[in-house]
């Protein structure tokens, strides 16, 4: 986000500099306001700006507007409020391995051995559907993504060649809303494999033919085929593995966001791909019941984005939307956008010991699956996203396994993918088997019916944050379905403050204390203690002290790999997506750090709000680890106020300050009343120009405060910008300070 909002900003900038006053740019926004849209159509026309999507199913507008008349827009009759359209990110499986040197041949499903199983369909408990005839038939699925492959043999009632899966698959079309002359169409083989891959996990059925010798076979046969029937030996050389979804009998509609080559896709393409949805299912596709959409991204509104009233829409039309939670955990208050919409489906992710034993033998050497998961029961993905929500909901709703799926790709290829895009499509194929068994079901009945029958006590060490009701029950779900679930709704205890909020929606308490400590006992592994340490305006540093990591096995009964250890991560106080604290300066980029001796970490000037502090027995233990934990406060008198004021969408207002010669260091900081501690949260921008006319925009970014120190600062007038980036509650107050060293 800081990309976009810095190249915006270096061209008013760059305007500035020349005329003395920040310029226009244009910028795309998305405008709230209520059908119909003439009148706001016509001022935006007046203030310079072009309209270019009018959503119907919600009420919203996307325009591209000149950057100095967003706030005479914000002000404008009948606008709630206006937001930058911001870019979601493409959706990436948090690890996949390729098959493609296994060199696997497809056959056509009804080679496929009748009493065939896959684990996947095991745990689930969708089977007796399955061999009850519900199947999906009758659905159609959209799947808004990076495109769904016409020629995936997976997809295909007859997949022995390209050209007979292009005449009998079961990817009915597409509609691609990616510009560009060049860029695929939604049903080419040619784009990204995420959107394949995820509608194979939703509905795949063929049967693909792999050397017995090969890692994936052996792998399968010696994890798998110990618990159920997951592959069928063909003759001396070769074995039959079936991949098959939760629906293979389910039709594909492409809604393609992401372009093939990367990107990203803004908001309200995302959006625009949802409104036309539901046009869908009303006109050309009355039997499109159920999307997904395994993508997201960070969100200052949990609950009241655009895309919340589109996924009621969605509802209202009979569709049910099934959205992944995100893989930014492990932390809480992580579930991504449209994720942590009302009433819908999110899903997290959990782990099968026989799945992730077999990816262990691909990754690191055949047979080392079992020494590198030794813990056989169920756990949750560490890198799935935990709720609860922000405004105090529970997300995820329910579970579904999000490693090591076996799917196959835009270009044919089968691999092994792991992350929530998974885990959503699992649930996505259920909802289609579901109308199959009662057509006249309503998408909130269906909810209903999957939440109310969901398995909690599957993963043994899960909470509620962690999944939701539980795993998800295929069969249990029918079962409730033609009994009439009982209403599940999704209430939320939205305040002011996200710290009522999580208290009142899911019980936890916040620590307040300057100086806490306590002692974490006998973790099983991926099992997750967390702490909500409130920062403050004034907290200076925090320091992490984690002591006595006491493993409760010997050395010789532990992992023989590595040894039983404690994984911990620590979150910023942002309350959606990633944002953890560095760790380890060897590996930057990973969320957490594994320790097996005591440790110390120190973080200075933190963001405002919720810190959490998450510890995790590591999934790869064998058995339980305790810990000491100390969490320590600093606070620090702020510098003094040198300017205030309040702001709005759009608004930019700037002050000088006068930096004097020899000044070693300056660090200019920007807070405001709702930041990450309140619900919903803005967000405003600090921009500074030196005396030389040289701007900084390292106080352009999504932290609360904006902090920026400049060492040996050049001595003169310097102009301080502040600017009004997002501002959903229509005005917030701010205040600089400048503290010279």
């Amino acid at each position: 986000m800081s990309f976009i909002r810095r190249s915006t900003l270096g061209l008013a900038l760059c305007a500035w500099l020349a005329g003395g006053a920040f310029a226009s740019a244009d910028q795309r926004v998305i405008v709230k306001t209520k059908q119909p849209y003439d009148d706001v159509k016509q001022r935006i026309a007046e203030l310079g700006g072009t309209v270019t999507i009018e959503l119907k199913h919600a009420n919203a507008l996307v325009a591209v507007v000149p950057d100095d008349k967003l706030e005479a827009l914000q002000r404008v009759l009948g606008v709630d409020y206006v937001v930058r359209d911001e870019v979601i990110p493409d959706p990436h499986p948090r690890q996949s391995v390729t098959l493609a040197s296994e060199n696997p041949v497809a056959v056509s499903s009804d080679q496929v051995p009748g009493d065939f199983s896959t684990y996947g369909l095991e745990l689930t408990n969708v089977r007796p559907l399955q061999t009850a005839g519900f199947l999906g038939q009758g659905v159609i699925v959209a799947v808004i993504d990076s495109g769904v492959s016409l020629t995936a043999t997976a997809l295909c009632a007859n997949p022995s060649t390209a050209t007979a899966c292009a005449n009998s698959s079961r990817v009915i079309g597409g509609e691609s809303f990616v510009p560009g002359a060049t860029e695929p169409g939604a049903n080419s083989s040619l784009n990204a494999p995420h959107g394949t891959w995820v509608a194979t996990t939703i509905g795949a059925n063929v049967g693909l033919v792999f050397s017995r010798s090969g890692l994936f076979a052996t792998a399968v046969r010696r994890y798998c085929n110990a618990v159920s029937t997951c592959s069928t030996q063909l003759n001396a050389t070769q074995d039959l593995i079936p991949m098959v979804g939760q629906a293979p009998g389910a039709r594909f509609f492409a809604l393609k966001v992401f372009p093939a080559a990367g990107g990203g896709a803004p908001t309200s393409r995302i959006l625009a791909a949802m409104d036309r949805a539901i046009e869908l299912k009303q006109t050309m596709l009355p039997a499109m019941r159920v999307v997904n959409m395994s993508l997201g991204g960070a969100t200052l509104n949990a609950g009241g984005d655009v895309e919340d009233e589109l996924a009621s829409s969605m509802a209202a039309a009979g569709i049910s939307l099934i959205a992944s939670a995100g893989n930014e955990g492990p932390s809480g208050i992580t579930v991504s956008s449209p994720g942590t919409a009302r009433n819908i489906l999110t899903v997290g992710a959990a782990s099968s010991a026989v799945q992730e034993r077999i990816l262990a033998d691909l990754q690191f050497g055949s047979g080392l699956g079992a020494l590198f998961r030794p813990d056989s029961t169920q756990q949750i993905a560490s890198f799935s996203s935990r709720g609860p929500d922000a405004d105090g909901r529970i997300d995820p709703e329910v579970i579904a396994n999000g490693v090591a799926n076996f799917v196959q790709g835009a270009d044919g290829i089968p691999s092994l993918v792991s992350g929530t895009s998974f885990s959503a499509p699992t649930v996505s194929g259920i909802v289609a088997a579901l109308y199959s068994v009662k057509p006249s079901a309503t998408p909130e009945e269906i909810r209903s019916a999957i939440v109310g029958s969901a398995r909690p006590g599957t993963v043994p060490t899960a909470t509620s944050v962690d999944q939701g009701a539980g795993y998800v029950d295929a069969a249990g779900a029918a079962t409730l379905l033609n009994a009439g679930p009982p209403f599940v709704g999704d209430p939320a205890p939205a305040r002011d403050k996200v710290e009522q909020n999580i208290k009142k929606g899911a019980g936890i308490e916040t620590i307040n204390s300057s100086n806490f400590k306590t002692t974490v006992k006998t973790l099983r592994p991926a099992e997750r203690r967390e702490f909500f340490f409130n920062i403050s305006k004034n907290t200076a540093r925090v320091k992490l002290t984690i002591s006595n990591i006491t493993p409760e096995l010997p050395p010789g009964e532990q992992n023989q790999l590595f040894g039983d250890d404690l994984q911990v991560a620590v979150h910023s106080a942002m309350t959606s997506g990633a944002d953890y604290l560095d760790l380890s300066p060897a590996d930057p980029n990973s969320p957490f750090v594994f320790l097996n001796s005591d440790a110390t970490f120190t973080f200075d000037n933190p963001q405002t709000g919720l810190l959490r502090v998450t510890l995790l027995g590591d999934s790869t233990n064998a058995g339980r680890v305790s810990a000491d934990v100390r969490i320590e406060e600093v606070k620090a008198p702020l510098p003094a106020r040198i300017f205030k004021g309040d702001i709005g969408e759009g608004e930019l207002t700037n002050v000088t300050f006068d930096i004097p010669p020899g000044t070693a260091s300056a660090t200019f900081r920007l807070s405001w009343e709702n930041d990450w501690s309140a619900y919903p949260t803005n967000d405003l921008d600090l921009i500074l120009v030196s005396p030389t006319l040289v701007g900084n925009f390292d106080g352009a970014t999504f932290r609360s405060p904006e902090l920026v120190t400049i060492t040996n600062p050049a001595a003169g007038t310097w102009t301080i910008f502040v600017q009004g980036f997002t501002v959903s509650t229509g005005r917030e107050k701010f205040q600089v300070r400048v503290d010279l060293k």
